[in-house]
Formats: structure tokens, sequence, C-alpha cells
């Protein structure tokens, strides 16, 4: 099995593409972040997010939605 094997695969090629999008806006957003010391902040943000998106799934099937209301 070789690289162009994994990288012909779909979930590869979908992954590659989050990871490059991630970057970016990662990449806009830290000059924002960084000088002003909020980044426990959008730490804890993101924390939160993903236990709601967790309580979403099992309450209501909808993880969007719970991650939306747990990060507001």
């Amino acid at each position: 099995m070789s690289i162009w094997f994994l990288l012909a695969q779909p979930f590869a090629q979908h992954a590659l593409l989050a990871a490059a999008l991630v970057a970016v806006t990662c990449g806009l957003i830290a000059p924002l972040v960084v000088p002003r010391g909020m980044s426990f902040a959008v730490h804890g943000t993101a924390e939160l997010a993903f236990t709601g998106a967790a309580a979403g799934l099992v309450v209501a099937n909808n993880p969007v939605a719970g991650a939306l209301a747990a990060s507001a």
C-alpha cells in the first residue's frame, strides 16, 4: 500500500481539505486573538462547543445546534 493509494481515497482528500481550511482560518484569526490575550477564552469556547455538541446529539440528534447553544 503506497501513499498514492491512500491519497486517492475520498476520506483522505476530505481530511486534507478540512485541515487546509482550518489552518487558513487559524492563521487569519491568530493575529486578532493573541495580542489581546484571548487565548484562554477561545480555548474555553472550544471546550464548551464540544460538550454542547455531544449534549445536542444525545438530546435532540442535532450536534450543530447544541454546539452553537453552548458556545453562545
